[in-house]
């Protein structure tokens, strides 16, 4: 009796799967949404977390010389005002101003300085003449020695910037008076500026010199008798 009953069970079932099978299938639709992808052309949305970043424009790198506008452009005029400029601001423009001179008294036309350099002549019923000088332009031991008539009355004399002076006695008549350029300093020409006064402190001449060592400068004081 119990393997019947579990007979017919196992036959029920068997009948139940073969009528699904003969049911015919019916598929069930599905509705799509729409909702399209959005469209990264579109001028609405033209950017996307991928987008290149943000580049500043190029400088114009034309170095072109005919470019008139480049910052970077010097010009003759401005390049002279700038060299003008530096030599104002150089301490030792009286220096170079010395190198730089032109042509003048003391100098040949080749630029070199003279062996030789005449002061001029005068005349004067002083006993005595004051003679003064100093080197008037870059003080660099220029040494100077002084003769009258052809014999040393100052053997040796250093200018300085300020002006060292001695009374010379003169002798009646024809007095000539040289200056020697011992050296040339450190820098070369000897320079210096020279006052005569007379012995009531008038002032007779007043001269200045550029000369190569050994070179001379020279002056005639003529001396007149008294009245």
């Amino acid at each position: 009796m119990r393997q019947l009953v579990i007979l017919l069970i196992v036959m029920g079932f068997s009948a139940s799967l073969d009528a699904q099978e003969m049911l015919p299938k019916k598929s069930i639709p599905i509705r799509a949404e729409n909702s399209a992808l959005p469209n990264t052309n579109t001028p609405e949305n033209n950017s996307s977390i991928f987008s290149s970043p943000e580049f500043l424009p190029s400088p114009n790198l034309n170095l072109n010389k005919n470019n008139t506008n480049s910052s970077f452009d010097l010009s003759t005029s401005e390049s002279d005002n700038f060299m003008e400029k530096e030599q104002f601001l150089n301490p030792g423009t009286k220096y170079e101003k010395r190198l730089n001179r032109r042509q003048g008294e003391g100098e040949d036309r080749g630029g070199n300085y003279k062996v030789t350099r005449y002061l001029g002549d005068f005349k004067t019923k002083s006993r005595a003449v004051k003679i003064v000088c100093r080197d008037h332009e870059y003080v660099d031991g220029d040494r100077v020695r002084i003769y009258l008539n052809d014999s040393i009355v100052v053997d040796d004399i250093v200018l300085e910037g300020g002006y060292k002076g001695f009374d010379l006695p003169l002798q009646k008549g024809f007095n000539k008076i040289d200056f020697q350029a011992l050296n040339q300093g450190t820098s070369g020409p000897n320079t210096a500026e020279l006052r005569i006064y007379g012995d009531q402190g008038e002032l007779l001449s007043a001269n200045e010199w550029l000369l190569n060592t050994g070179g001379k400068a020279t002056m005639i004081i003529v001396k007149e008798d008294d009245e």
